[in-house]
């Protein structure tokens, strides 16, 4: 997985730009809007993911766009538009394109939170509601760790079977018995977590936290500008430009350049991580090409020429 520059701000930054992407994201169903946030969410999880996107997507979207598009219209007879009948029901265009919008609006959630998983993980999500409400940061944290955790295990369990003679690998009854060996693995490692807190001291006062998490000048811009935009997204759409009616007919607000400025707005606010991403990127390759056109003087060759020889 990639790393990004903007993971490296304050916590507080990470989720309030991601707080605000999906609030705006599941607040309407404009299709400018739902495009705008299905790119920059595909582009940006593109980025930090690699190529391994494509296949998450398309193996969530298939199934949801042949339901939604394929099969939901066949049951769904709203819209004054028909396409076709069949056995004198009417699918109509509006319940078409309803399920296309629906489909692209689940794949950019679903894209929003490979982001968040990327940016704000378990150290950061215990950093903000830790002092707060400790025991549901400390059931959240043990959750977060309990399905990966568990994951390996049943891995290590099936690898040490594969060695043993006269168990079987596969089938019912080899299932089962991994499934019997991860449960007690679990619950002995679950009684040793308890007695382990419990002799460590836990709830028997406040509990104390360290971080390394500091408030600079850069958090409280981007997070001004992320305020900001995200104010002027919302009063936008307060004001009925994204307004978008599917059933029983198309009906839309017909101002393009307000809803122009709508999705610009909302493209700059979904779009600060990859832009920042992208500068930081831009200097380092600029710095790193000054570096090697750099010419070094006679005496400096000659000072390397003698201490690492002349090539050949």
């Amino acid at each position: 997985m990639q790393r990004s520059v903007f993971e490296t701000y304050h916590p507080w930054v990470v989720f309030g730009y991601l707080v605000a992407v999906l609030i705006v994201t599941m607040s309407g169903m404009h299709p400018g809007m739902i495009f705008t946030s299905f790119a920059v969410s595909f582009v940006y999880s593109l980025f930090l993911y690699g190529k391994t996107i494509w296949k998450r997507s398309l193996f969530v979207g298939i199934p949801v766009a042949v339901f939604a598009m394929g099969i939901l219209p066949l049951f769904r007879h709203n819209g004054v538009t028909p396409l076709f009948y069949i056995n004198d029901m009417a699918v109509t265009l509006e319940s078409i394109i309803f399920g296309g919008m629906m489909t692209l609006l689940l794949l950019a959630v679903l894209q929003w939170f490979y982001v968040w998983n990327a940016l704000l993980g378990q150290e950061k999500l215990l950093y903000l509601i830790g002092r707060a409400m400790p025991s549901v940061a400390l059931v959240i944290s043990m959750t977060l760790r309990l399905l990966p955790l568990m994951g390996k295990r049943l891995q290590d369990i099936r690898e040490g079977n594969r060695g043993l003679e006269g168990r079987p690998a596969h089938g019912i009854r080899g299932g089962l018995q991994d499934l019997s060996v991860l449960v007690s693995w679990s619950l002995e490692d679950s009684l040793e977590t308890s007695m382990i807190m419990e002799t460590r001291g836990y709830g028997i006062k406040r509990r104390t936290s360290f971080h390394l998490y500091r408030w600079r000048m850069r958090d409280v811009m981007w997070l001004t500008g992320i305020l900001l935009l995200f104010i002027a997204v919302l009063i936008q759409m307060s004001e009925g430009f994204t307004d978008w009616a599917y059933f029983p007919e198309l009906v839309w607000e017909k101002r393009p350049v307000r809803i122009g400025v709508c999705m610009l707005s909302f493209g700059m606010l979904a779009g600060i991580p990859f832009f920042t991403d992208m500068v930081y990127r831009l200097k380092r390759n600029v710095g790193e090409r000054r570096f090697r056109t750099e010419d070094f003087s006679e005496r400096e060759i000659e000072y390397l020429h003698g201490i690492y020889g002349k090539e050949d």
